[in-house]
């Protein structure tokens, strides 16, 4: 219903005489009369606007575009929805043109999108066809469009042979408790023990006959649940990670434990298979035994820290025989962690390269060599932490050192027994008072020395 108007005041001031002849009281409630009647009047719309019929008392002025014969807000707003819910809502509404397609409202997009895709895609009908997917058909016919001939065979092998090579689980632990994976399945996890924790690889699934219980390493071959095995593929390296190491800092024993058994196990793998161990800086690999390194073997830890957390040598190298090359060992960072009694302990070896190496919290030796010949020692930093640390300890002859700094040392190069080696560029300095007394840079016993640009300063 439409809103109503306010009546006459019921008291008007001009029909009053001059001199009014009622009481004050009186007097005062007409002067009143009037606010209050506009009071009431005013209230009245307001509750009649607060009403969910009031739109349908607003006046509008019809427009065809809507609905002519719509005379209130309400009534144009009801045009209003069944327009836009209608066939012909698209259309009516104005678009901006889109670089590809036609049209100037949502209808003429739709459509100009339509045509567009069928055009420049495959449609569902072609993408199931038999005659395109079956194993045993061929491309005979068209395919969106285009004349195909041959009797080639059809998609779904390679179909289903992408989707094999491209079995995802988030870890090592929900490969192996996965009782439906088959041989011949490729499998690639985001993690061994949790995604992106660098232990991501690709496995091979095989038959159970493949493999004994005692090849399993839990890196290179991995046991199902199902009987089956998991082998990792291997290009030219692989991390700690992929055999289930941790390479964060901690003093957990049973991951410490863990991960110097699984650490060896690892470089057992790439001493066997040629390939290179790798990792990254920032990665701490907390051990509690002597890792052992007896055959040809490379490493590149990119400044990965091997952190002993025992009075035990860190690394021991033991490479006996004849050889013409034993590989590169680089990049380590070996934190004695003011514990260990050696760094790298060298037992015997030929033709091996230590690069890039840094040895720190040194109380005892941070490397011993005691039987060998032609070892390249290259860039390596030498870092004490104890009145009595000794940089270097060397039993054997015919080996090379260029670029070698030592921090903090009693002793920078110790060579208690006749030798014969190469000395290039060695630095050493004490920044430690307590250090400095009785400290020396080189203490020989017999032998010839080769040393060139070497220094020690305070």
């Amino acid at each position: 219903m439409p809103f109503t108007q306010q009546n006459p005041f019921s008291f008007n001031h001009v029909d009053q005489i001059d001199t009014p002849l009622d009481d004050a009281t009186t007097v005062k409630e007409f002067w009143d009369s009037r606010g209050n009647e506009v009071r009431t009047a005013l209230n009245g719309l307001i509750s009649a606007l607060n009403a969910t019929a009031a739109s349908a008392s607003v006046g509008f002025s019809p427009n065809a575009n809507v609905d002519a014969e719509a005379n209130t807000v309400q009534e144009a707003f009801d045009a209003l929805v069944t327009l836009l819910h209608g066939t012909g809502g698209a259309t009516w509404l104005k678009a901006v043109g889109v670089e590809g397609l036609t049209g100037d409202n949502v209808q003429a997009l739709l459509e100009s999108l339509k045509s567009y895709v069928d055009t420049n895609y495959a449609s569902k009908n072609e993408i199931t066809n038999n005659r395109k997917l079956s194993p045993t058909g061929d491309f005979s016919g068209t395919w969106n469009g285009v004349p195909m001939t041959s009797a080639e065979p059809g998609l779904s092998s390679a179909f289903n042979a992408h989707l094999v090579d491209n079995t995802y689980r988030l870890n090592v632990a929900s490969m192996i408790a996965d009782n439906d994976l088959a041989a011949g399945t490729k499998v690639i996890t985001h993690g061994y023990s949790v995604i992106g924790d660098g232990g991501e690889g690709k496995y091979q699934v095989v038959g159970s006959l493949s493999h004994t219980p005692s090849d399993v390493d839990n890196g290179s071959i991995i046991a199902l649940n199902n009987g089956l095995y998991a082998e990792l593929f291997v290009d030219s390296c692989i991390t700690p990670e992929q055999f289930g190491v941790y390479g964060v800092d901690t003093t957990d024993p049973i991951i410490i434990s863990n991960n110097t058994l699984q650490l060896q196990k690892a470089i057992n793998f790439c001493q066997n298979k040629g390939c290179t161990l790798t990792s990254s800086e920032g990665k701490v690999y907390t051990i509690n035994a002597p890792l052992n390194f007896t055959n040809a073997l490379n490493i590149n830890f990119n400044k990965g820290t091997i952190k002993q957390t025992t009075a035990n040598t860190a690394v021991n190298v033991s490479q006996p025989g004849t050889h013409n090359y034993m590989g590169n060992i680089r990049g380590i960072r070996i934190d004695c962690n003011s514990i260990a009694t050696l760094g790298i302990f060298v037992t015997s070896a030929q033709k091996t390269m230590f690069s890039d190496i840094e040895i720190d919290n040194i109380t005892g030796t941070g490397l011993e060599v005691d039987s060998g010949y032609e070892l390249f020692f290259n860039n390596m930093h030498f870092k004490g932490n104890g009145i009595n640390a000794i940089g270097i300890t060397m039993k054997t002859s015919d080996c090379h050192f260029t670029d070698i700094i030592g921090i903090d040392l009693r002793r920078m190069i110790y060579l208690p027994v006749s030798t014969s080696n190469v000395w290039t560029r060695i630095h050493a300095w004490i920044s430690t008072p307590d250090y400095l007394l009785n400290s020396t840079f080189m203490i020989i016993h017999g032998g010839v020395q080769f040393l060139e640009s070497c220094f020690s300063d305070t």
